[in-house]
């Protein structure tokens, strides 16, 4: 295929039309420019299809990790134009995967500073959501990185996982459903369930919807979960506690921020995340304060904490994605 001209901007167009945000004038443009020639078309369709199937690639194909990144960060700007200051700031649900976007534009035989195209990281202030090739799909939270082999479905259906994810399991008797999550491994045949296992989390939590899951951690004999459990891990202690009660293991899929009493660095680090933030703690008295509130990801940061200060507990400050709390 010869080179395409401004294939930067074509690109950031294909990438809002597969995503759904794209329509009016730019939608147009775009069909126009795919019909103008087969060139285009075949690089429409080839993009088109790695979205649609997220099929494993053949061994030796490489993924270039950095040009990636630099397209997304260049289709963000441009939004900024359209979205108002608030959505900036309160994690606009853009569907930001390496796997989907540019496994085939940007190939390389180079196997040097390249990723393998299974390695999925979905940034801070992202959610995403994708379809395995056995069926499997896939819902990723901010902060979250997923890798598989690039044989997975052939002899075993492994994925490892740090951060969150919901999943509904296509079944395949045959070959069981594996996700490693740090000291946690869950094993299941044919099911929805949500595994929290974000590297900064004192616990490892594993909530089943449907179906049934397996258990296994260290040393730790083997569980079994039924509808409505949640497994909470311990990697430093070595305990499990299972109970029947999944309120809330869920609600990031319905963008909302749910907090029970959890202390001020617990839910700092979810912030942190949803809203790709960096917040600085100054007073140390605030650092084990326990809140409760119940926010959705439409609602920008700054209203997030001026609902947590509106007592005078502490004060803050804000500078574009930095916060210092006093």
């Amino acid at each position: 295929m010869h080179s395409i001209p401004n294939k930067d901007y074509w690109t950031v167009l294909i990438i809002d039309s597969l995503t759904g945000n794209l329509s009016g004038e730019s939608k147009q443009e775009l069909d126009a420019w795919i019909a103008a020639s087969e060139e285009n078309f075949m690089y429409y369709e080839e993009m088109k299809q790695t979205w649609d199937s997220l099929r494993i690639l053949e061994s030796g194909k490489i993924f270039d990790k950095e040009e990636a990144y630099r397209l997304f960060r260049k289709r963000t700007r441009s939004k900024q134009r359209f979205l108002g200051r608030s959505l900036l700031y309160a994690a606009v649900l853009l569907p930001f995967a390496f796997l989907c976007y540019f496994a085939y534009s940007y190939f390389t035989p180079r196997e040097k500073e390249r990723v393998l195209i299974s390695d999925i990281v979905v940034p801070n202030g992202s959610r995403t959501q994708l379809t395995l090739e056995d069926g499997t799909k896939i819902w990723l939270n901010a902060g979250t990185s997923l890798s598989f082999d690039p044989k997975f479905g052939k002899k075993e259906r492994r994925i490892r996982l740090i951060g969150e994810a919901y999943l509904e399991v296509a079944q395949n008797k045959s070959l069981p459903f594996i996700v490693d999550a740090g000291a946690v491994s869950v094993r299941v045949l044919g099911t929805k369930f949500n595994v929290n296992a974000y590297s900064d989390n004192e616990n490892i939590k594993v909530a089943l919807l449907e179906g049934s899951v397996q258990l296994s951690a260290n040393a730790y004999p083997s569980t079994l979960l039924k509808p409505n459990d949640i497994a909470l891990y311990n990697p430093a202690t070595g305990k499990m506690i299972v109970n029947n009660n999944i309120d809330g293991a869920t609600d990031w899929l319905q963008n909302r921020m749910v907090f029970t009493g959890e202390t001020f660095e617990e839910i700092i680090r979810v912030l942190e995340r949803n809203f790709n933030v960096e917040v600085t703690i100054n007073s140390q008295s605030i650092r084990k304060r326990h809140f409760i509130g119940d926010f959705k990801n439409n609602e920008t940061i700054e209203q997030v904490f001026n609902v947590m200060a509106s007592d005078g507990k502490f004060k803050y400050r804000i500078n574009g994605n930095k916060i210092d709390v006093y």
